[in-house]
């Protein structure tokens, strides 16, 4: 009997949480959420220099000849320090040569310039140099190509 008494007990208890306000999976409530304001986000969409220097964010470029397409993003604090990888493509179809590479690079801006620690790895191979690099936030200049700026494309 007293076993009889626990299941009642127990299935009460059980049926009165099901019905009791906010514990039921089929209980509606209603929220009002506001939008975020882009204005007062922390990491300031970098997508064109302003007066007075460029801003803080990630800045992106694109080059691309009969051979060679590059990629690179970077990321710029607002007052020395960049950072960021850029990825190649080559397809040289003439010589039945096809490769890709990556490079990244950290280091600082100075005046219209970046004066970066490179390190890239093709085929196997490791090379690490020291460059500097013109940089205006709309053209990045790596060796012999200027590189122009575009939309960064969101990560997953």
């Amino acid at each position: 009997m007293r076993l009889k008494t626990l299941k009642i007990s127990m299935f009460t208890f059980a049926l009165g949480m099901l019905f009791w306000p906010g514990c039921s999976s089929n209980s509606s409530t209603s929220t009002t959420t506001t939008p975020p304001d882009p204005a007062a986000s922390s990491a300031p969409a970098a997508t064109a220099p302003t007066e007075g220097g460029l801003v803080a964010g990630a800045y992106c470029y694109s080059f691309k000849n009969v051979t060679l397409t590059m990629t690179a993003e970077m990321d710029y604090d607002g007052s020395s320090k960049v950072e960021g990888t850029i990825w190649g493509e080559i397809q040289d179809q003439e010589n039945s040569y096809f490769s890709s590479y990556v490079t990244d690079f950290e280091g600082v801006r100075n005046g219209a310039n970046l004066d970066v620690n490179t390190k890239t790895e093709i085929e196997g191979d490791v090379q690490e140099e020291k460059a500097s690099w013109p940089w205006d936030g709309k053209t990045l200049t790596e060796g012999q190509h200027n590189m122009t700026q575009v939309d960064c494309e969101p990560h997953d």
